[in-house]
């Protein structure tokens, strides 16, 4: 059986550009996708929100139709196209968002994410498994070792998203075998950047986080999934 729990806050924001859509798929499978509307662009609450209900939708929708990698890369071109749309509708020049997608099915797990929204994986409530952000500074590090001024200042870069654009950035798939207990967590970067890392996985994360009361520097969202 999987259970799920959801938390989103607005932070210290005008207002919130994250966005939550899951569907499961009888009592061991489902999909489920956390969005980060991009800042400095245009409607990132309307960006978040399409590519996170156009990833659900696709992958529901054809779920017994192909493999789940090809419904992950299907469902993730048809957000694409749906953004490019809406963009073209609102006139538009700039319009995106961040993306982290767990697919489930059975004891198998299937993650893909664009930019520095992230997945974790806990084991017995080890961490044992996070994605890596498309990100400047983490590109940047590869080759040197970052100040905190290099930090700061290119941490809000991204180097992947989804902006409905006719050339999409790559995508990047991770399988995994879960085992029984395990604990998931996709979150937007306004909250693995406001809590002391690594994020330990407890039991009471949700409540944890509610109990801050809106006391974050940015919109901060994540989805718990426990098996």
């Amino acid at each position: 059986m999987i259970r799920v729990e959801t938390f989103t806050s607005i932070g210290n924001r005008i207002e919130n550009q994250d966005f939550i859509a899951y569907q499961k798929i009888g009592d061991e499978a489902g999909v489920f996708v956390v969005c980060d509307g991009m800042g400095g662009y245009d409607h990132g609450d309307v960006a978040s929100k399409i590519v996170a209900e156009s990833i659900v939708e696709s992958i529901t929708m054809y779920w017994d139709k192909a493999t789940i990698p090809e419904l992950i890369v299907d469902a993730i071109l048809y957000a694409n196209e749906s953004l490019a749309l809406k963009k073209l509708a609102l006139a538009c020049k700039n319009m995106g968002a961040c993306m982290c997608c767990v697919v489930i099915d059975g004891a198998k797990a299937y993650f893909s994410w664009f930019g520095d929204c992230r997945i974790y994986l806990y084991r017995n409530s080890v961490e044992c498994y996070c994605t890596e952000d498309h990100s400047m500074v983490r590109d940047l590090a590869k080759v040197k070792a970052l100040k905190a001024e290099d930090i700061e200042k290119y941490s809000h870069i991204v180097t992947r998203s989804i902006m409905g654009n006719i050339k999409l950035d790559p995508i990047e798939m991770k399988e995994l075998v879960l085992q029984p207990d395990d604990k998931l967590l996709l979150c937007t970067d306004g909250l693995h950047k406001s809590v002391n890392l690594p994020i330990r996985w407890t039991d009471n994360l949700i409540v944890e986080l509610k109990s801050r009361n809106d006391n974050f520097d940015d919109n901060a969202t994540c989805l718990t999934i426990k098996l």
